[in-house]
């Protein structure tokens, strides 16, 4: 009996270390995003920017958006994580003076990673697609999406 127990806690551990694995896989799977990037659709006299790292089991993420135009000036910024909370990740937004927003990972291969929070009002879903030459962010809900396309900043 003591034999049979040890077995099945040994066959459980092993099981609960894939499922880790496997979400540090999912993240790893993004490291492709560090680094600086521009949106490359962008209209009128504005454009969004984002900036990725990594830091250990997360990714730490700025986006913002400025002018383009006199008089510069940066109309939006927000912070962004993507985390490993208990083998689950999760997508974290923080606008100045407002709470953190949670989208959960819905769907995820090997280019394309899809985050939802159905109770929030806008967006309800973040979606970003490697591409061949950089990534799209998708943010919508179910009636509209804003897509934004995005290449490496080059220096």
């Amino acid at each position: 009996m003591y034999h049979i127990n040890k077995i099945v806690i040994t066959c459980l551990f092993i099981a609960l270390l894939s499922s880790c694995e496997g979400n540090s896989d999912q993240l790893n799977q993004l490291n492709w995003l560090v680094g600086e990037w521009q949106q490359v659709n962008a209209n009128g006299d504005k454009i969004s920017l984002e900036s990725w790292s990594t830091n250990h089991d997360q990714m730490n993420g700025t986006g913002y958006t400025i002018r383009r135009e006199p008089p510069y000036d940066t109309l939006f910024t927000e912070q962004l994580t993507i985390v490993n909370e208990n083998n689950q990740l999760f997508y974290l937004a923080k606008i100045p003076n407002q709470k953190e927003v949670r989208f959960k990972l819905t769907s995820f291969n090997k280019s394309s990673w899809s985050f939802s929070n159905p109770k929030h009002n806008y967006p309800k879903i973040i979606t970003y697609k490697k591409t061949a030459t950089g990534f799209t962010a998708e943010v919508g809900d179910l009636k509209k999406t804003n897509r934004l396309e995005f290449q490496p900043i080059k220096r």
